[in-house]
C-alpha cells in the first residue's frame, strides 16, 4: 500500500490539440496518423472500447530512473524501473519539472499503430506521479545550448507559478511582464501555469527577488513553484508560500 498521494499529470482525454492533430491526420491524408483499429483515434467509440477491456490497456508502476532531454537535447523524457524491474522510457507529458528521479510513477497506455511505417508503439492514456515537493529543470539545452539563450542566456533566473483559472494567471503575467515577452502561460488538468524568465538582470540576493513576488501572488490566489538558474540548477525545491 503507498503511503503517498498520487498526482494526476497527464490524461490523452483531456489533450485536445494532440487528440485533433491526430484524428486530422489519420482523415485527411492516406500516409500520417494512427489505423484505425477499427475505431478512429480517440473517438468516443474508441475510448468505449479502452473502458470495456476490448482494446487492452496495459498499467505500469515503478521509481524514476532519470530525467533527460532527448532527440537535439530538446525532447524531454524519462526512463523508469517498473516493479518487475524492467527499464522503460517515456515522454514527459503533462509537466515537465513534476518528473524526478527517484519519485514513484504509473503509467497507463495502450498499443497503436503508425500509418506512416506501420509501427507498433505505446500511446499513454495516463500518467501520475507521487506528490512531491521536487523539481527538475524546465529548460531544455537544445543543441549546442542553444535553449539556454532563448531564455536569456546561462544564469537566467525563471519563476514558476500555478493559479486556479486563467485570468487569474494571465492578471498576474501582465503584472509582472507589461511587455508579454518575458512570460509564458498554459494550462493542464484544470490548474494554470506562469513561466516568467527575469531577463537582463542579475539578482544577488535570490531569496528577496522571490519573497518580491508573495503580495502579488496573494492578489491572484497563486502558488510559487520554484525557481532555477538556467543552465545552473538541476534540482529545485518548491518554497513554502
Amino acid at each position: 500500500m503507498n503511503d503517498f498521494a498520487w498526482v494526476p499529470l497527464y490524461r490523452l482525454k483531456s489533450d485536445k490539440k494532440r487528440i485533433q492533430d491526430v484524428q486530422q491526420a489519420t482523415i485527411t491524408t492516406e500516409k500520417f496518423g494512427i489505423v484505425p483499429d477499427p475505431h478512429l483515434f480517440a473517438s468516443e467509440e474508441w475510448w468505449r472500447a479502452v473502458e470495456a477491456g476490448e482494446k487492452e490497456s496495459f498499467e505500469i508502476m515503478g521509481t524514476i530512473k532519470d530525467v533527460f532531454w532527448g532527440s537535439m537535447a530538446d525532447w524531454p523524457m524519462f526512463s523508469m524501473i517498473d516493479d518487475a524491474g524492467v527499464e522503460t522510457e517515456w515522454t514527459r507529458d503533462g509537466g515537465v519539472r513534476r518528473y524526478v528521479s527517484g519519485l514513484r510513477a504509473r503509467v497507463r497506455y495502450v498499443y497503436t499503430v503508425k500509418r506512416f511505417d506501420d509501427e507498433k508503439s505505446k500511446t499513454v492514456l495516463e500518467i501520475d506521479i507521487e506528490n512531491s515537493v521536487k523539481r527538475s529543470s524546465g529548460v531544455a539545452p537544445g543543441p549546442g545550448g542553444c535553449g539556454y539563450e532563448i531564455v536569456g542566456g546561462v544564469g537566467t533566473l525563471i519563476h514558476y507559478f500555478i493559479f486556479k483559472d486563467d485570468h487569474q494567471a494571465k492578471n498576474f503575467a501582465k503584472v509582472v511582464d507589461d511587455s508579454g515577452k518575458s512570460t509564458y502561460v498554459y494550462s493542464n488538468l484544470g490548474s494554470y501555469f506562469v513561466t516568467f524568465y527575469d531577463r537582463g538582470k542579475i539578482w544577488a540576493d535570490r531569496s528577496s527577488r522571490v519573497s518580491s513576488f508573495s503580495n502579488l501572488l496573494k492578489e491572484n490566489d497563486g502558488k510559487y513553484d520554484g525557481s532555477e538558474a538556467a543552465g545552473v540548477d538541476s534540482a529545485i525545491t518548491r518554497p513554502a508560500f
